[in-house]
């Protein structure tokens, strides 16, 4: 049996598995690097070493951070929040759009960076600055 690296990554080497001196073809194969030393026992080297291509990793592309449906809902919000200081989660309705992209849009923080607002949980002193009459903690929204 002998083997022929052709290309190699960052985690594992591509190689062409010959497995016998008649076979032509070979199979490719990719083999991890802490593998490799072991799996290439009692086999045969045959790789020209100037032609192994190095390959790159793909880089993936990064997701936006809000899609136009979010970015309206945050602009309806926005404005609500224009006339008051603050705004219980449960009580944010936007017409048109779902209560759960409603709900995922006010709990991405990435999204509420942009717009200078936070989500907090409430508790005694909020409660009095903003007079809150609500049993429990309520989500709020409100002006960083």
């Amino acid at each position: 049996m002998r083997f022929c690296i052709v290309g190699e990554a960052s985690n594992y080497y591509k190689v062409i598995h010959y497995f016998d001196s008649h076979d032509y073809r070979g199979i490719r194969r990719n083999i991890i690097k802490s593998m490799f030393d072991r799996w290439r026992i009692d086999k045969i080297d045959e790789t020209d070493y100037t032609k192994v291509e190095t390959i790159k990793t793909k880089k993936t592309k990064e997701k936006e951070v809000m899609t136009s449906k979010q970015k309206e809902i945050m602009d309806i919000i926005v404005k609500m929040l224009d006339n008051t200081n603050y705004l219980l989660q449960k009580d944010i309705i936007v017409k048109g759009y779902t209560k759960k992209l409603v709900a995922e849009t006010i709990r991405n923080d990435k999204i509420l960076d942009i717009y200078g607002l936070q989500r907090t949980r409430t508790n005694n002193k909020l409660k009095e600055k903003f007079e809150i009459k609500n049993v429990g903690n309520p989500a709020i929204l409100i002006k960083k």
